[in-house]
């Protein structure tokens, strides 16, 4: 399977997922219930967790371009931008910033494991765009995304393009 086939597919499921929770928390509990609320909650913190490594992403690009920087200090760059992520959870504004403490706590930290935090949650802006465009009916929007992507070869691209021209559309 392809790259984008992948992290097509992941960031689809996540979506999905999230979107799915939310409508079964509130069916279930009512849509001001606090499960509903601590849900919501939690998917902001994660937000922010998404924007904070967005940040990251960012910092290491302009690092790893920046040709005033010999090796030795892009590696050194790259080892203090890793080194200030408590200090980014700090500043973040989580509900359960200890949460996002353990979490940078939790193993190392390098490009390979923001790759694959990536690939999961890269694409939401894009997906919320073309559930909108359905008018929040979860079923047409999961079609739309089958239809965009059915024959293509590389399907993230396919629905992204799709979510765009939504948001572009009259």
């Amino acid at each position: 399977m392809a790259t984008g086939q992948v992290r097509s597919r992941e960031s689809f499921a996540n979506f999905v997922g999230e979107e799915a929770a939310f409508r079964y928390l509130a069916s279930r509990h009512g849509p001001e219930s606090e499960p509903v609320a601590a849900a919501r909650r939690d998917f902001e913190d994660s937000r922010r967790w998404r924007e904070l490594l967005h940040g990251l992403y960012r910092d290491l690009d302009t690092a790893y371009q920046d040709a005033a920087l010999d090796d030795a200090a892009r590696a050194e760059r790259k080892a203090a931008l890793f080194h200030e992520l408590d200090e980014r959870v700090d500043s973040a504004e989580f509900a359960d910033a200890v949460r996002y403490h353990r979490a940078v706590a939790r193993g190392t930290w390098n490009n390979a494991r923001l790759a694959q935090f990536r690939t999961y949650y890269d694409s939401r802006p894009d997906f919320e765009a073309l559930l909108d465009r359905h008018d929040g009916d979860l079923l047409a929007f999961m079609r739309d995304v089958q239809q965009a992507t059915r024959h293509s070869k590389d399907p993230f691209t396919a629905w992204q393009k799709r979510a765009r021209s939504a948001v572009t559309a009259p």
